[in-house]
């Protein structure tokens, strides 16, 4: 089921993540996945960090609120380990569209891998569940906000 409009704490696999991103100077698209070393300058690829396609994102923000079609997700585990910036999402806090077993099992939102992505790649993904706690929707809320501005 393609959905029309994806709504904050929708789940879906994600084809790409992180997407492309459009340079605001002259509006070529590039992967972030280089850095220069602050001290030499010296280009690293960086792509081993990337998570591998596709991944499951628990969606952060209203599609009404995407800015320039930018969307922002929390990408999740199906391994759980504990952590800080993690939040363990059990099966009874979602409810499904799709049962499958691929789909239906616990999954960990890794709040400090948090990014932005294309809006244009979710919207061609399929929506298989959405967060329904509202308890860990605010557990999930005060860890992002502890992260980002920490």
């Amino acid at each position: 089921m393609i959905k029309k409009y994806i709504n904050k704490w929708d789940i879906a696999f994600v084809p790409k993540f992180p997407e492309s991103i459009g340079c605001k100077l002259c509006k070529k698209d590039f992967i972030p996945n280089k850095c220069n070393c602050p001290v030499c300058a010296q280009e690293t690829d960086i792509s081993y960090i990337i998570p591998k396609q596709p991944r499951p994102v628990l969606i952060w923000i209203h599609q009404a609120d995407w800015i320039d079609s930018i969307a922002f997700g929390i990408p999740l585990s199906s391994i759980h380990t504990p952590g800080l910036f993690k939040v363990l999402i059990k099966i009874e806090d979602c409810s499904f569209l799709d049962i499958s077993q691929d789909k239906v099992k616990p999954r960990t939102a890794i709040i400090n891998q948090a990014t932005r992505f294309s809006g244009n790649t979710i919207n061609m993904t399929k929506v298989f569940g959405r967060l329904t706690d509202l308890v860990i929707q605010e557990e999930i809320n005060n860890k992002l906000f502890d992260w980002l501005f920490r």
